[in-house]
């Protein structure tokens, strides 16, 4: 329905019953139903209002596929979202999840009054990208708007400012997730700590790129957190005086064989989800025993650290220690680590889904090797309610290491759950021995090799001129291309019914298509900590679980890497459609049944 505004007034049409219109309504998204209604008003008022007010969720930055972010579309975007609210029915609806993120001629005027008066139901407000947004009509909603708003998100919004801020502490004590990452630069220390000292029953919170942020802010956080993103916070170094930070401080100082770090006491913040990358300026960076602070929360499952510059061995040696049974993700590009920080993580950490250890020139042969040999328990693809003692690793990024050789290749083979691997500029590294690598990959589907030695191939030639039977029968991009054989080659036939893990590679350029991004409650995929999965994944993989649609964006699915958890560390399923068929069954197409 591409071209639903184009459709003529026809006696049939205008005849449907209103369950017929209904059932229409139920395979479109909010453009195509606001080009039903500008086609025919009377035909489809009355069936769109109660469709509309019918629904949990509703993402209104679908209207990018016709109104893009350019001149001219700022009052396109705005009528088309002041005609769509004031369809729904006041106090005759469920409403619970509306998102505009991305729309950024959208001011606010008009459409932000109706949804306060409409949607008492309202549990989660999307805005993110909204750059246009007036912060006066913005802190007249939240001064009226239902308390019964638990999230939040505000990222890149960038006119709000101190008057916002305020107005959410005044009135939303209630909420659990919060976005000001990349608002007003005038935002500081003094309305941040004011507005958090209210939010005492907040989970997520973002503040990602607010430059007036100053330490201590340590002390202020609410203990109910589970996910922080402080990154780019040019100054903070979360200096603070908390017992166990002073308690981390001094067994960092201790000798070996006195440091018992399984019998310090517990930290005041149990954090699941921690971004700190570029904290701090590049020589005042983050304090020592800060990483360890959190680490003692003894709940941490995903550590962002590109750029951290002062984290030591040791701190990444006390967190594999500490969270070795949560721990699933681990980026620390362009730090000063060298290998007995990944031994450590290796030897400790069994359940290790993604590490990004690019441009850790410390880092050689005997890290990477010590991590392909890390074994941990992983659902079997065959049957999910069984566990195999294998690697769990999933996405591996180990470019830009001067020292890395092929010794280090050699023991790839060990890494049978390998979606990505990341191995450019590694000049010692040779095509040919990362081919022969490859072949013993059956799960690969993204590799970028640039810059590696290519006597007499290139890892995409080697490739291309195998026997099919020999090349991962998932493989899709090679140096962030798609791979293509000459003449096309039918075993290679991608399903529409696929993850879109298999369609674009993880560099999301303007080439990548954008797509519906969908959230999961229950495995913890949320905007609140930047995760999502695809319409495929939603309605297979996450069948009865919590999901509501999140935006209409450029992003990578989180499914295939197994990140969604319990609560106890276990991933909470198998993604089924990356390989809707078998992978040894080279007779049939990959396509779904």
């Amino acid at each position: 329905m591409s071209k639903v505004g184009a459709i003529p007034k026809e006696p049939e049409l205008l005849s449907c019953s209103f369950d017929i219109l209904a059932q229409i309504l139920s395979f479109c998204d909010i453009l195509d139903v606001y080009h039903l209604l500008v086609a025919s008003k009377e035909s489809f008022e009355k069936p769109i209002t109660s469709f509309i007010s019918a629904q949990k969720a509703i993402s209104f930055s679908c209207l990018l596929r016709g109104f893009k972010n350019k001149i001219g579309n700022d009052e396109a975007q705005q009528n088309a979202v002041i005609r769509l609210i004031s369809l729904v029915q006041e106090k005759k609806n469920i409403l619970k999840h509306v998102e505009f993120s991305g729309l950024r001629q959208l001011s606010g005027s008009t459409w932000l009054p109706q949804l306060q008066k409409h949607c008492h139901l309202l549990q989660t407000l999307d805005l993110s990208g909204c750059a246009s947004l007036k912060p006066d009509i913005l802190v007249t909603f939240l001064n009226g708007c239902p308390t019964s708003l638990r999230r939040l998100c505000l990222r890149g919004c960038i006119r709000v400012g101190a008057s916002v801020v305020d107005a959410i502490g005044e009135h939303h004590e209630e909420l659990e997730s919060l976005s000001l990452g990349g608002c007003s630069t005038t935002l500081g220390t003094l309305e941040i700590n004011k507005m958090l000292l209210s939010l005492r029953k907040l989970k997520d919170l973002d503040l990602h790129a607010l430059k007036r942020l100053k330490d201590p802010i340590l002390n202020i956080l609410p203990d109910s957190l589970e996910s922080i993103d402080l990154s780019s916070c040019e100054g903070l170094r979360l200096n603070g005086r908390d017992t166990s930070l002073m308690v981390s401080l001094l067994l960092l100082h201790l000798q070996e064989e006195q440091r018992s770090w399984n019998n310090a006491p517990l930290s005041r913040h149990k954090v699941r989800h921690l971004v700190l990358d570029a904290i701090g300026t590049p020589r005042r960076g983050l304090v020592p025993g800060a990483l360890t602070y959190f680490a003692l929360g003894r709940q941490l499952r995903e550590v962002h650290l590109s750029g951290c510059e002062q984290v030591s061995d040791l701190e990444v040696q006390a967190l594999a220690e500490v969270c070795c049974n949560t721990l699933r993700i681990i980026q620390m590009r362009a730090c000063k680590i060298g290998n007995a920080a990944v031994v450590a993580l290796a030897t400790h950490c069994t359940r290790l889904a993604e590490c990004d250890f690019s441009a850790c020139f410390g880092v050689s042969d005997e890290g990477v090797i010590a991590l392909c040999r890390n074994t941990g328990l992983d659902r079997d693809r065959a049957d999910p309610k069984r566990f195999r003692h294998r690697s769990t690793l999933k996405s591996l990024k180990i470019a830009s290491l001067p020292l890395l050789t092929n010794d280090a290749l050699y023991s790839l083979h060990h890494l049978e759950s390998l979606l990505v691997l990341d191995v450019h500029d590694c000049p010692k590294l040779e095509a040919n021995v990362l081919f022969e690598q490859i072949q013993r990959l059956p799960l690969l589907i993204d590799v970028n090799a640039k810059g590696i030695k290519n006597d007499p191939l290139s890892i995409g030639q080697w490739i291309r001129q195998a026997n099919p039977q020999v090349v991962p029968r998932g493989l899709r991009f090679i140096d962030q291309r798609i791979l293509s054989f000459d003449p096309p080659r039918s075993e290679r036939t991608i399903s529409p019914f696929c993850c879109t893990v298999r369609t674009h590679s993880q560099r999301l350029n303007p080439t990548v298509p954008m797509q519906y991004m969908y959230h999961c409650i229950d495995c913890g995929l949320t905007q609140a900590v930047n995760r999502g999965i695809c319409s495929n994944c939603a309605t297979t993989c996450h069948k009865n679980h919590r999901t509501y649609l999140g935006s209409f964006a450029r992003f990578y699915c989180d499914c295939p890497f197994s990140i969604g958890d319990d609560g106890g560390g276990n991933s909470t399923q198998t993604c089924r459609t990356l390989f809707p068929t078998p992978i040894g069954d080279s007779s049939s197409t990959n396509v779904a049944s």
